[in-house]
């Protein structure tokens, strides 16, 4: 283990050095082999966990020191988040813990899987030819995190995403957010599923939910004041706020 350690440690010069490639397939591998991890396991983020305040300030060009990384996975079989502690050096893993509760950031897998359900999804293109749009070449997907709303929302509930479609006109490289179209998301533990959403015009922002949950009203700009509104009502301007606070 010593010389993988080494060879993954080449290029390194300083303990605050950022993790090389090498020492990111190094922490994988330890990882892997410990926990018998299964071809589900996702890893979100895998950087590098600083050493103490006291350890840097003793610091000495030259000395020796230890490599760890921080680790924190997505079990998607499991609809589960973990973090773990692997030190580089001496091919262990130093801590293991579910994170109950936890969403990890939204993966390029899961953007990727999202953009092509949506647009295999029969009720979407159905959606986009009522509207006039049947170059489907020319529609962006851009997918978004739906956020924490309530219970149905939660980390072992799944992974859901807000996927806003936008077309572009006349060109390839035309600006598409200037024009909205209709979408929806799919919201699942494995494979991506289309789940239901209400109808909306070009233009507006579509409204979509989670599987099994009712519609919830999306943000929307009101024609005159541009201002977000919300179910509950209108969120009132940041500037507001901070009069308040001061007096101004």
């Amino acid at each position: 283990m010593m010389k993988t350690a080494e060879h993954a440690r080449a290029g390194v010069r300083h303990l605050l050095d950022p993790l090389t490639p090498e020492e990111i397939e190094a922490a994988c591998r330890i990882l892997k082999q410990d926990r018998g991890l299964a071809a589900s396991a996702r890893f979100v983020y895998v950087t590098l966990r600083e050493p103490a305040k006291n350890a840097v300030l003793r610091y000495q060009r030259g000395e020796a020191f230890e490599r760890e990384a921080h680790i924190v996975l997505r079990e998607r079989a499991e609809c589960r988040t973990y973090e773990a502690v692997v030190s580089i050096t001496a091919g262990e893993v130093r801590l293991w813990r579910e994170l109950p509760g936890v969403q990890p950031a939204v993966m390029l897998e899961e953007f990727l899987a999202t953009e092509a359900a949506v647009r295999k999804d029969a009720r979407w293109q159905e959606a986009m030819r009522r509207r006039g749009v049947t170059d489907f070449d020319m529609v962006m997907i851009d997918p978004w995190s739906v956020g924490y709303h309530g219970p149905e929302d939660a980390a072992g509930q799944g992974r859901f995403l807000r996927p806003l479609t936008w077309v572009r006109h006349g060109d390839p490289d035309d600006n598409g957010y200037a024009r909205g179209g209709p979408s929806s998301p799919p919201g699942t533990c494995g494979s991506p599923r289309i789940t239901p959403t209400s109808g909306s015009r070009p233009g507006n922002t579509p409204t979509s939910t989670p599987a099994g949950t009712a519609c919830r009203p999306g943000p929307r700009l009101t024609a005159r004041w541009k201002t977000p509104t919300w179910c509950s009502g209108t969120r009132s301007p940041l500037t507001t706020s901070c009069a308040r606070k001061t007096g101004r």
